[in-house]
Formats: C-alpha cells, structure tokens, sequence
C-alpha cells in the first residue's frame, strides 16, 4: 500500500510540476510568447483529458498493470525528451504533451488497482493513495519553482523529468511486489475455505 503511495506521490508531483512549469519553463528557454508558451501548456492538459477518455474506451481490453506500464513508460520517455529539449520549441512542446498523454490514465488506474488490490480496506487504500499524492503535489513543484528561479530552467526540467524516471522504476518495483502480494492473498483465502 505504502509503496503505491509512493507511486503516486511522484506522479501527482510531477504531473503538476509539468502542468504547471511549463509555461515559464518554455517562455525562458525557447522564442515562444506567453500566450504559445501558454496553449503548450493548455496542450498538456488537453492530452491528459483526451488519454483518459482514450483508456475509458480502450482500457477493458487491457490490464490495470498494463496501462500503467504503459502509461508511466510514456510518461518516463517524455521525461527524458524535456530534459534534453532545453532551447527547441518542436522538442519541448512534443515532451509537454507527450507527458500529458502519459499521464492520464494514471490517478484513476492507480485508484482502480488499489481498491482491487485492497479488498477488505479499499476506503483505506485509496486514501493512503490520495494523501501521497497531495503530499507530492506539494513538495515536488516546489523544488521544481526554487531550481527554476534560484539554479536554472535545466535544472528545473531535469528534477521533473528524473521524477519521471524514478516513478517508473517505482511502478515496475511496485507491479512485481503487488502480484507477490496478491498471489499471497489468494492462497490464504482458497485455503481458508
């Protein structure tokens, strides 16, 4: 459970990091007005919503664990493009909505897979889940707006795009231990009846 939160923590300080970074970030580093700077930004938010009506329609055909792996491996890659991005307006606008594409489906699969996974405490669970994240959605923009104002907007694009890579690594440790976990609580239960 714990680890999940984890997990989200890191997401939902990441997805605001970009949602709401972007546009400065792209106004100091690139030729872009405040009002481009700012439709990249709408952008990104347009892709989170478009992914997450994409996975409304598409996702029963997929696992729980699948989308996330996919979902945090765009996200991860798109991390990766930001970083080296800095200066190009095609490079950067493309990992700004790259990562709102990833991003989508993840908070409503995470929720799903914990409640799942969590069967007798899914109130619990998801709570544990939406606390992380909130503690992350604090924390992590936070120390994205000190690097951008005090260090530069590098430094700023590589905390959010390393935030990126360290959830997959997160979601990859996390998806063999939840199968461990769960394969342990169907044993018990077969053999409780």
């Amino acid at each position: 459970l714990w680890m999940f939160g984890a997990v989200m923590m890191v997401y939902v300080g990441v997805e605001i990091g970009v949602g709401g970074g972007a546009q400065p970030y792209l106004e100091r580093t690139t030729e872009l007005s405040p009002s481009a700077a700012a439709l990249a930004t709408s952008g990104f938010w347009m892709a989170l919503t478009a992914s997450r009506l994409l996975i409304a329609v598409i996702g029963g055909r997929m696992t729980s664990a699948l989308v996330l792996t996919l979902s945090i491996g765009i996200a991860a890659f798109s991390g990766v493009l930001l970083a080296i991005s800095t200066g190009g307006v095609a490079l950067s606008v493309t990992a700004i909505l790259l990562a709102g594409f990833g991003f989508g489906p993840v908070y409503p699969t995470i929720i799903v897979v914990l409640t799942t996974l969590f069967p007798h405490a899914p109130g619990k669970a998801a709570s544990v889940g939406t606390v992380m994240g909130g503690i992350g959605g604090g924390l992590i923009p936070w120390v994205q707006g000190i690097l951008l104002e005090r260090a530069s907007p590098d430094a700023s694009v590589m905390w959010v795009g390393g935030g990126m890579i360290i959830m997959l690594g997160l979601w990859l440790f996390v998806r063999r231990a939840s199968h461990s976990y769960a394969r342990a609580r169907d044993r018990e239960q077969v053999a409780a009846a």
